[in-house]
């Protein structure tokens, strides 16, 4: 079986996967196993086609495996405590910790085959991996869109003429999700032939370029505060909400400007400088969310959400804390030991 088969039958799966998910709903009221096994296939599909490029497909499609069945086996053990997978869902929450528990293994993964236990520490290897990810991934992405969007035109053309087939399998939600998955397997087939082309430094690159923007409305909030009270600020949950994405965006920039090495990282005043500045701001905007999250729990109480909400807020104080001991050892952005 070619290559490029074997890539469309795993994108098939994934789109089965994806449609038992979004359009099947209802099966999750009556099997309790039902959520288990859609993570277990995401996890499975969004894990090999990662991996393809750089371990091979067979390699990828063994580690994804095992990335499928741990992710699902932690999903059912806490199904148990649910009467139906509609249930589990509804929570809100639970929605992120699959994704994460698909998601966050795949690096390390990577990792692990390309440089073995050594590989699972290595932090040039875990960012450029994890990049090419998400570069494979847009690339992909863009191109199942373009295809759809021709499809569709054609489907329009052939209407005209009274040959309805493929407008039918359009809008059938099936048919859809695995024609989606079929050309999302189509495209990774090509960017693993292309791997040494396909590459993450012109979007690292251009991202670099948010730094200062960032930090200035960063500088213009923390600046308006005092005049608009901090009250003002902490009357609603949201508040924390925007706080903690704010700083997660700022880490990511400064992660960037680093980059995977000094000889990589960004060598300009202003980016490096910028950079620095949310190193220094980004303890203050945990800071202020673990504050907003503890007026909010003192009001009306712990919940799943802000448990979750609260873990999060003290990674990112985590961060923050590292960056001060970074600035204050005299450690700059331009270098990975401060981004990292």
């Amino acid at each position: 079986m070619s290559s490029r088969v074997q890539f469309i039958l795993i994108g098939m799966l994934g789109g089965f996967a994806f449609w038992g998910l979004f359009d099947r709903f209802e099966m999750l009221e009556t099997w309790r196993l039902a959520v288990p096994a859609l993570v277990g296939a995401g996890a499975f599909f969004f894990a090999t086609l990662a991996m393809a490029a750089d371990l091979g497909l067979r390699r990828a499609a063994f580690a994804g495996g095992a990335i499928a069945a741990v992710a699902g086996g932690l999903v059912a053990l806490k199904g148990l405590g649910f009467e139906s997978g509609a249930q589990m869902l509804a929570t809100g929450h639970l929605g992120g910790a699959m994704v994460a528990l698909a998601v966050m293994p795949v690096p390390f993964a990577l990792g692990w085959g390309l440089g073995g236990r050594a590989g699972l520490t290595d932090y040039r290897v875990l960012f450029t991996e994890s990049w090419n990810i998400v570069v494979r991934y847009v690339s992909a992405g863009l191109f199942v869109a373009t295809a759809l969007l021709v499809l569709w035109l054609l489907g329009a053309l052939l209407q005209l003429v009274g040959v309805t087939v493929l407008h039918d399998v359009l809008r059938d939600d099936l048919g859809l999700w695995l024609i989606s998955g079929a050309v999302l397997g189509l495209a990774f087939s090509v960017v693993t032939e292309l791997s040494d082309t396909v590459s993450p430094y012109l979007l690292l690159r251009l991202f670099r370029l948010l730094t200062p923007l960032v930090l200035g409305v960063v500088v213009v909030f923390v600046a308006a505060l005092p005049l608009r009270g901090l009250g003002a600020l902490f009357g609603e949950i949201s508040a924390a909400s925007a706080l903690l994405a704010t700083a997660i965006a700022a880490i990511g920039l400064i992660s960037i400007v680093a980059d995977e090495d000094d000889v990589e990282a960004a060598q300009g005043l202003i980016l490096t400088l910028s950079a620095r500045g949310l190193m220094a701001l980004v303890p203050v905007l945990a800071g202020l969310a673990i504050w907003a999250l503890a007026l909010r729990i003192g009001q009306y109480g712990w919940t799943p959400e802000r448990v979750a909400a609260s873990a999060l807020a003290f990674v990112v104080a985590g961060y923050g804390l590292g960056y001060l001991l970074a600035l204050g050892l005299g450690g700059g952005a331009g270098g990975r030991r401060c981004g990292g």
